[in-house]
């Protein structure tokens, strides 16, 4: 199928809207390359989104920033991921008992015979705690669900009780809807990877 297009003037800005096939959806994974711990937490209420806060992390005095391994950054993703995999489950499960009018043996059968389903996962890369939760503001502003992976019993972390925020995942979505948040982040790699291609 061809490929059309159609320039709108939209307030001195031209827009360009695409007439072709749907873009598969994916799932978006972000690690922070490092964390800050500990951070203040504060929730912020914004006038223009009615009933929502926003988070805002602000460093401390005992706030240090700890680089992250790059196996550990990768378990994390995997993590997250896991995570959006488990709720898309859980969704069909919900879906499935609503419709066979909550039969055990026709969600058993769905189930047992629902094919494992692939979906493109891209990695991409934050600088740290904060751009990774405004990242996650700007996702949740647009309404787009996603899943946080909290890290713990780290030694660097300073103390085992402090949970983390390593790593977020989106449920599966289109560039389109995530145009303006995610597409300007780099892919990620690991550190040694970067230095070899830069020389």
């Amino acid at each position: 199928m061809g490929k059309t297009k159609k320039r709108v003037k939209d307030e001195d800005v031209d827009v360009v809207y695409n007439d072709i096939a749907p873009v598969e959806k994916r799932i978006y994974g972000i690690v922070a390359e490092t964390v800050q711990t500990p951070l203040q937490f504060l929730g912020v209420p914004n006038p223009r989104f009615k009933d929502k806060l926003f988070s805002k992390l602000l460093r401390t005095e005992e706030t240090k920033t700890i680089k992250q391994p790059a196996g550990r950054l990768i378990a994390q993703h995997g993590h997250a991921v896991s995570m959006v995999r488990e709720h898309m489950l859980k969704k069909k499960i919900f879906e499935a008992l609503k419709l066979k009018g909550k039969k055990q043996d026709a969600l058993i059968s769905l189930l047992l015979n629902d094919d494992f389903e692939p979906i493109t996962t891209i990695v991409l890369s934050v600088r740290d705690s904060l751009e990774l939760n405004h990242i996650l503001n700007l996702l949740c502003m647009v309404g787009i669900p996603v899943q946080r992976f909290y890290d713990s019993n780290q030694p660097d972390y300073g103390s085992p009780s402090f949970e983390v925020m390593t790593a977020i995942a989106t449920e599966p979505v289109t560039p389109n809807e995530v145009t303006g948040i995610l597409d300007h982040l780099p892919l990620w790699k690991p550190k040694k990877i970067r230095k070899k291609e830069s020389k």
